[in-house]
């Protein structure tokens, strides 16, 4: 059985683990560690089943506690390396992770972190140091996360074609943004195509991803797949957005056999599970 749950999700902070009921990988870890293994615990997941932490990018709502978590656990940390040189500079991570507990993920190539566990990390438009999504094969089951990034690109529609379990961010409700009280700078850095998707942005990357086959081609080992059978949308602005506009956005495109769920921003989510 397959299981995902998101512990957190937003600029409050973001943390999401897949597993099954021996192992389990964590996605950032961008809330407390207390926090993390309190939510855990309460779900029923064991924290001493968590093998590693993948690191989307170095923003302190994706990093909060990695370094604290890494190392009180003795989990191993994958992220890209530029990424990894910045966390000797980030006070999150400073004097925390060094080379002993960090791996080196190469965008666009698939590792196997564990047995039947392949992480493949790609690259997408976001202001941070290295900013990746992730296509994640975990037993059967195939997931692709998109928590952070500025603009639909070919890529990231063909990596989310690919999967069953999409996890993309439905930031920020057009008109809300522009009527808001952010400051213009602000407004811009999130409009510039390197900070958040709309959700009319991520209506168009789920509905391109339903009718596409990529844009490389079915050439690798995890492209076995049924199609999309669940979106969740994540990252949900607090103050430029809803959950009630975001899912109307996107279920205007979805098929009615897919399910669409707005992941929390401050408290864990359903846990999903998968025979």
């Amino acid at each position: 059985m397959t299981q995902f749950v998101s512990l957190s999700s937003g600029s409050n902070g973001n943390c999401y683990y897949i597993g099954n009921e021996t192992c389990g990988i964590l996605i950032d870890a961008g809330i407390g560690t207390r926090t993390i293994k309190k939510r855990m615990t309460e779900l029923g997941l064991p924290i001493d089943r968590v093998r590693c932490v993948l690191v989307s990018h170095d923003h302190f709502d994706h990093i909060r506690s990695l370094g604290t978590f890494a190392e009180r656990f003795q989990k191993p940390v994958y992220a890209t390396a530029p990424c990894i040189r910045a966390f000797d500079r980030h006070y999150c991570t400073r004097g925390y992770l060094g080379a002993g507990n960090c791996r080196e993920l190469i965008p666009g190539v698939a590792q196997e972190i564990e047995d039947g566990i392949t992480v493949l990390p790609f690259r997408v438009p976001h202001d941070a140091t290295d900013t990746v999504g992730f296509f994640i094969g975990f037993l059967g089951e195939t997931f692709t996360f998109l928590t952070d990034l500025g603009d639909v690109t070919d890529e990231a529609v063909h990596y989310a074609s690919r999967s069953r379990h999409l996890i993309v961010e439905a930031n920020y409700d057009l008109e809300m943004l522009i009527h808001g009280t952010y400051p213009p700078e602000l407004k811009e850095r999130i409009r510039n195509g390197h900070g958040h998707l709309s959700n009319d942005q991520t209506a168009e990357l789920v509905s391109r991803a339903l009718t596409s086959g990529g844009v490389n081609g079915d050439s690798d080992s995890d492209s076995d797949s049924d199609g999309i059978t669940d979106v969740f949308l994540c990252h949900l602005s607090e103050n430029n957005n809803t959950p009630e506009l975001a899912l109307a956005a996107v279920s205007a495109i979805l098929p009615s056999n897919i399910r669409l769920s707005a992941l929390p921003r401050r408290e864990p989510s359903t846990l999903f599970t998968w025979e």
